[in-house]
């Protein structure tokens, strides 16, 4: 099953970034899981396609009328280990442009 959320997520990152949340739905949406391990099996595909250095993982900055992707440095740890922290501090679910965005390389 991880392999066909991989290939989903992918897909849909051909046509413009993903936030966290859509990762969420999409797992949702084919695993049919509840939310918490929803959130957790996002993060573990997220720390999976880092791994195999075929998304990045960052943030969109708005350049006067142009949006930019701006990707995190460093190694996919420490990338899950901030998006671990974004979700404790969050305190809610995931809503759109939270948490981080995903760009496919």
């Amino acid at each position: 099953m991880k392999s066909e959320l991989i290939a989903e997520i992918l897909n849909r990152g051909k046509d413009d970034w993903l936030d966290f949340a859509e990762v969420m739905s999409i797992v949702r949406t084919h695993s049919r899981i509840d939310e918490p391990a929803a959130i957790a099996l996002s993060v573990e595909l997220i720390c999976e396609m880092l791994e195999q250095r075929s998304i990045s993982v960052g943030d969109l900055l708005k350049r006067g009328e142009t949006v930019a992707f701006a990707p995190w440095d460093g190694p996919p740890r420490l990338i899950v280990e901030r998006i671990h922290a974004n979700l404790i501090n969050l305190g809610h679910r995931p809503g759109i442009g939270e948490i981080c965005w995903v760009s496919t390389v």
